[in-house]
């Protein structure tokens, strides 16, 4: 057999029995690079504190997972854990609390005793369960991972799991996890003394093209392949151009490089093999080292979850989630006849559909917006713009205030978003949530500022 094949059902053709750039978050292969062990060690010394909460902030794919997967593995005996992906709702987050801590098993959440038990219950179970663990000289940690999908009035709720602002009893130690926006997120009013409360701000940033080999070849050696002696010097340089040091990327590269050399009668991994495996992924070179590139998602993301580059998160913060002429947030504004020259005019210069002239102005709270702050509901996002538009109509027919298809661009495409708004409070915002949540399959809309 040649020593160059390698499939996921026969991964010992390179050395080892186990795939070295399995994309899962395995705490083995922590590469501490600067940034990653800084954070490593800085989120490690405020959970041994037992600050009260800290806020843990990188782009998709760059290591959050992991590294704080690996800090939970070196808390103390007397430390009970929870990760939590994204709760949904106050109960989701409860449950998965109670189940993680050991409160409760899976079978009394589904069909026993908890099965049907209220918020306030679940809370009363947790509470009771915390105030054990003063007396024990014990204490919880929990991480709630992409917490930028998570509703803000659910984030509202995890901030008042700890207990009030500068209590003496604050055993649990909550740990926010997510990409960039999710600082810009943390700034609306709705969750404000939860920003006010984060003790320690970490970000982790992409791996430098000095790190990038080193990477690689850690990740061989942790998996039992010894030096990377497959990827020959001149792969290195493209393996980070087209990921930008993003570790998700490079895992995602070299496995489709070292899977594209099967039966090729060769064992080493030149740049034109990881040029094919970056065409397969439809990735494109970045400009810099601090460029991320675009990273698929589904095509209905929650408010925060859009995976956006670096720069362009930036932008779309710096836009305060405003309308303010002709942008990338309001190409649906412009006639047809320029739409297709405009920054969010479709690939291959396809104009942006526009609103029909029936359809009814924005309420007077857009007015007044430009004096305040505002907010909205993101209802859906997606790749084709008569999918958004179709929705719209929807919302209209049901009497809800639609804005204007609202479109982000990323170096793979638009996104086409519909959102409901804007409400001069939050109070408001809050009950035009409800209402699209109403509606089947839209369970996940959120507010956002602006």
């Amino acid at each position: 057999m040649e020593r160059g094949h390698y499939s996921p059902m026969d991964q010992d053709a390179f050395g080892s029995t186990e795939k070295p750039f399995a994309v899962g978050p395995d705490p083995k292969y922590l590469y501490r690079s600067a940034s990653h062990g800084s954070v490593f060690d800085r989120l490690h010394d405020a959970v041994r504190r037992r600050e009260g909460f800290v806020l843990v902030t990188g782009d998709i794919g760059s290591g959050k997972t992991m590294v704080c997967r690996a800090v939970l593995e070196q808390v103390d005996r007397k430390t009970f854990t929870s990760l939590v992906d994204a709760p949904a709702s106050q109960e989701d987050l409860l449950r998965t609390i109670l189940q993680d801590f050991g409160l409760a098993s899976r079978d009394e959440l589904k069909r026993g005793r908890l099965a049907h038990a209220s918020a306030r219950e679940l809370l009363t179970t947790l509470e009771d369960f915390l105030t054990s663990l003063s007396s024990l000289g014990a204490a919880a940690l929990l991480v709630v991972d992409d917490a930028e999908e998570v509703p803000l009035e659910t984030l509202d709720e995890i901030s008042a799991l700890s207990g009030p602002a500068g209590g003496k009893d604050q055993v649990l130690q909550i740990v926010l996890v997510g990409q960039p926006i999710l600082k810009a997120l943390l700034k609306s009013p709705l969750v404000r003394e939860l920003d006010g409360r984060i003790a320690t701000r970490l970000e982790l940033k992409p791996l430098t093209a000095e790190e990038t080999p080193e990477y690689v070849s850690h990740r061989l050696m942790v998996a039992g392949m010894g030096p990377a002696a497959d990827f020959t010097p001149a792969a290195m340089p493209a393996v980070h151009r087209y990921s930008g040091g993003v570790p998700r990327l490079i895992n995602m590269l070299c496995d489709g490089a070292m899977t594209a050399v099967k039966g090729q009668g060769t064992d080493s991994i030149t740049p034109e093999v990881i040029d094919t495996a970056a065409a397969r992924l439809e990735l494109r070179p970045t400009r810099s080292s601090s460029s991320s590139p675009w990273i698929r998602k589904p095509a209905v993301l929650v408010a925060a979850g859009l995976v956006l580059a670096t720069s362009i998160a930036a932008a779309y913060v710096s836009l305060g989630y405003r309308d303010s002429g002709v942008n990338i947030e309001a190409a649906s504004r412009l006639p047809a006849s320029t739409a297709g020259t405009s920054a969010a005019a479709s690939p291959g210069g396809a104009p942006t559909p526009a609103p029909s002239p029936q359809e009814p102005a924005p309420p007077a709270a857009t007015t007044a917006a430009a004096t305040g702050p505002t907010f909205s509901v993101l209802v859906a996002s997606f790749r084709q713009a008569n999918e958004a538009t179709a929705l719209m109509n929807e919302l209209r027919e049901r009497g809800l205030p639609v804005r204007e298809i609202r479109v982000v661009q990323s170096p793979r495409g638009p996104w086409h978003q519909v959102l409901v708004g804007p409400y001069a409070d939050a109070a408001a915002a809050a009950r035009g949530q409800e209402r699209v949540r109403q509606m089947r399959g839209y369970a996940d809309a959120h507010v956002i500022s602006g």
